[in-house]
């Protein structure tokens, strides 16, 4: 049960950076405001809906997303 809360309250935490993270990036890639804000929704909603499991593994968060796709982010512990 521990280990529950602790993952979903890291899914956040990290979650909440890598949005972070891709708006940054999205700022300083797009070069119009109209660019930057269709890229950033859009990777908002494939985000919140391709995301279909979200679980720690030897400090690793997981986002398995319904393609079968992982991806990896290693957790600063």
């Amino acid at each position: 049960m521990n280990y529950e809360i602790i993952a979903i309250l890291a899914s956040i935490s990290y979650t909440s950076q890598l949005i972070n993270c891709y708006f940054y990036r999205c700022y300083q890639v797009a070069t119009g405001r109209i660019t930057r804000i269709i890229g950033c929704v859009r990777f908002l909603y494939i985000a919140l809906t391709s995301v279909s499991h979200l679980y720690i593994y030897n400090s690793i968060l997981i986002l398995e997303v319904l393609r079968g796709v992982h991806v990896f982010i290693y957790l600063e512990i």
